[in-house]
């Protein structure tokens, strides 16, 4: 009786165990919905936004437009990764990833070109004066609204080189060589700039080893750069290593032949080596 008894304990626990199972799988493959609202930079809703999704790794597109309240509705999706583009004449288009587990809603802001161009632009010269919270805050602004962006990754890892912050600096670069092909090197370039930082504010601060150490190894990471060279140069006069200094000047001079400040730089070396 007893043995008869948990015979049927254990044909219900199976049976309780294949129903949760069932459940699970009609849950996996439930319909789900995507809901995307569109609006600009103001918070205005943008109508006939063209959009485009497609399940990762298919040409299975789906089209819809915005309609007056800037919605656009993807139903009887299946769990998975989605690429969803938009476009509106005027506007930056997007392109982004959607992981859709169930229903679920998006809200993108398109910036107007106007809008985009000037931040750009005012991230980009501040990454070139070296005003990097000025670039990073401008930076942020984009990528909160163009996420997988690569170009703007790759700015944010220079903008953050800058700053010395390493880490964030470096995972910045590998999203942008992660988002594009295009910034395969990104890490490369992020590192170069990473190591200028640490040389320039170790001659700033007349620790003339540390900054010798920084610019050789600009140097073995990137071989054609003048200012590395020049770095070097600086590096090693100070450290009274004048004919190393010389032939780093001389390469910063190859690579660059009308920079003044490297002529005035291998000039002074050169008469400091004939006093010796």
């Amino acid at each position: 009786m007893k043995i008869t008894e948990h015979a049927v304990g254990v044909r219900s626990c199976v049976s309780w165990v294949l129903l949760c199972s069932l459940c699970l799988a009609a849950e996996s493959t439930r319909a789900s919905t995507l809901r995307c609202k569109f609006s600009d930079e103001q918070g205005k809703v943008l109508r006939n936004v063209e959009t485009r999704l497609t399940p990762v790794g298919t040409e299975d597109h789906h089209f819809r437009k915005s309609n007056k309240s800037g919605e656009v509705v993807f139903p009887d999706l299946r769990q998975g990764s989605y690429e969803l583009m938009a476009q509106l004449k005027g506007f930056v288009s997007v392109k982004r990833d959607v992981g859709i587990t169930g229903d679920q809603s998006v809200n993108q802001v398109l910036m107007t070109e106007k809008a985009f161009d000037r931040l750009e632009s005012e991230a980009l010269n501040a990454i070139k004066d070296e005003q990097f919270p000025k670039a990073l805050s401008a930076l942020q602004k984009l990528v909160t609204n163009y996420p997988d962006a690569a170009e703007i990754h790759f700015n944010l890892g220079l903008a953050y080189a800058g700053l010395q912050q390493e880490e964030k600096a470096l995972t910045e670069a590998a999203k942008a060589a992660q988002l594009d092909p295009q910034f395969a090197d990104s890490k490369d370039k992020v590192q170069g700039a990473l190591l200028r930082e640490q040389g320039q504010n170790a001659l700033k601060k007349q620790d003339f080893t540390t900054a010798a150490d920084a610019f050789e190894k600009w140097v073995k990471l990137d071989p054609k750069n003048d200012q590395a060279y020049y770095g070097l140069a600086l590096a090693y006069g100070h450290q009274g290593k004048i004919s190393e200094a010389l032939a780093a000047a001389n390469k910063a001079l190859e690579l660059s032949p009308k920079n003044d400040s490297y002529l005035s730089v291998k000039q002074i070396l050169e008469t400091k080596a004939r006093k010796k």
